[in-house]
């Protein structure tokens, strides 16, 4: 077995940041400063020196990270890394070895690491730093807790059986299946450490996936039922047909292959991925049209401020503030009617129309005050005659012509209808 030892060595002015040694050999990899012990050489005394060399760096251990193991030509290899505390900096003595040191933040070091082990290292390290930083500056988010939570549940899971070498895939399709999973499981780590929590979610969720090809048969039997199971309670139409037909062998003596298996827990997976990114857009537009309406009902309040009755009984679309007034009306008769759509099965239809909706939010109030503004003048432009529109009795109507903004959902629906069927 080789021993190696290195250092994590940290250092804080206006944040906290961490060393990365860019090196000439290794294909020019980025890496943690580490190195073999020399004889007699002590852990703590290996990773000083190293530090030392690597970075040009004087360090102060704090405390044991931990070790990580992986094999270098069929031979085990230990490296054991510390915390480290910068102390002072003096020019490199490993020029020949390095090409640069950079001081990054834990984020960007994660980034920027070649290697997914150190990168789960340091994910794991400054995970809880990550999360106390989140609590100081904003509300506690489930959604990254529950991440949070998932990942150290199921991290190890993941790590036996990509060390497990007991259970050869049987599909072409899992090439190094292992350092995809690991390199996976590394980037959830650092999605929750950079606040991404959706794209952290999509990780350990691919890495799990990938652990399909290291599955024994029998673990593929059980598997493929649980996540049958699983479909028949959670999904409904075509997904849940596809599922049934892929493992239709899991019901009986036959598992499931691990593509079989792989395919159906992608399609669920994908089902959620839908579902919450539905979630967030309705999310948004619950907040977006709540301030929408808010905006309007202060222009409503600055109008009355402004001697309001006065105003409407000017019978001149001309009057600025009674032509105020009539595309305020149709800017709040908008948002009222997306309101009201929105909360009639607000995660209805297809994907790309609730995107539209939700694209378009903003501009709601716009197409509002704009056909209020066409009502009026046109009310008022001597064209018709059956309906007296003087004074304030304009009104009503201009808050009407906001209610056609669903024109706008319309038209872009039956434009994206007309582009799919030529």
């Amino acid at each position: 077995m080789t021993r190696a030892a290195g250092g994590i060595l940290r250092r804080s002015e206006n944040e906290l940041r961490i060393a990365v040694v860019h090196r000439k050999r290794h294909h020019g990899d980025w890496t943690l400063p580490k190195g073999h012990l020399d004889q007699d050489e002590s852990w703590e005394q290996a990773a000083l020196r190293e530090v030392l060399e690597e970075t040009g760096c004087e360090g102060r251990i704090l405390k044991v990270a931990e070790p990580i193991a992986y094999l270098v030509k069929d031979i085990p290899k230990v490296v054991l890394f510390f915390h480290m505390e910068f102390l002072s900096q003096r020019p490199l003595t490993d020029e020949d070895e390095v090409k640069e040191v950079v001081w990054l933040t834990p984020h960007e070091a994660l980034e920027r690491l070649t290697y997914p082990r150190e990168r789960d290292l340091v994910a794991r390290a400054f995970t809880a730093h990550g999360n106390a930083t989140r609590r100081r500056t904003r509300r506690l988010d489930v959604k990254a807790e529950r991440l949070q939570t998932t990942l150290t549940v199921e991290a190890p899971l993941i790590q036996m059986l990509v060390e497990r070498t007991t259970a050869p895939s049987d599909s072409e399709f899992a090439v190094d299946w292992r350092g995809k999973a690991l390199d996976l499981l590394s980037r959830a780590r650092a999605a929750l450490l950079g606040n991404r929590t959706d794209e952290g979610w999509r990780s350990l969720n691919a890495a799990q996936r990938l652990t399909i090809f290291g599955m024994l048969p029998e673990e593929r039997s059980l598997e493929g039922r649980r996540v049958i199971e699983e479909a028949r309670a959670k999904l409904d139409g075509w997904r849940l047909k596809a599922i049934e037909n892929a493992l239709a062998a899991t019901e009986g003596k036959q598992p499931p292959t691990s593509v079989q298996l792989y395919f159906a827990r992608e399609l669920i997976d994908e089902h959620f991925d839908t579902l919450y990114l539905r979630l967030g857009m309705l999310e948004r537009r619950l907040i977006q049209l709540p301030l929408l309406l808010g905006i309007v009902l202060a222009s409503v309040f600055v109008l009355v401020a402004l001697e309001f009755p006065a105003a409407a009984v000017e019978s001149t679309l001309g009057s600025w503030r009674r032509f105020i007034t009539v595309i305020v009306l149709g800017a709040l008769g908008a948002v009222i009617s997306a309101t009201l759509a929105g909360l009639r099965n607000p995660l209805r239809g297809r994907l790309t129309e609730i995107m539209q909706r939700d694209a378009i939010t903003l501009l709601r109030p716009l197409v509002g005050a704009t056909s209020a503004a066409a009502v009026a003048i046109f009310l008022e432009s001597g064209i018709q005659t059956t309906i007296d529109v003087n004074g304030s009795r304009v009104f009503p109507f201009a808050l009407a012509a906001g209610f056609t903004e669903r024109l706008v959902v319309r038209v872009m629906k039956s434009v994206e209808d007309a582009a799919s069927n030529p």
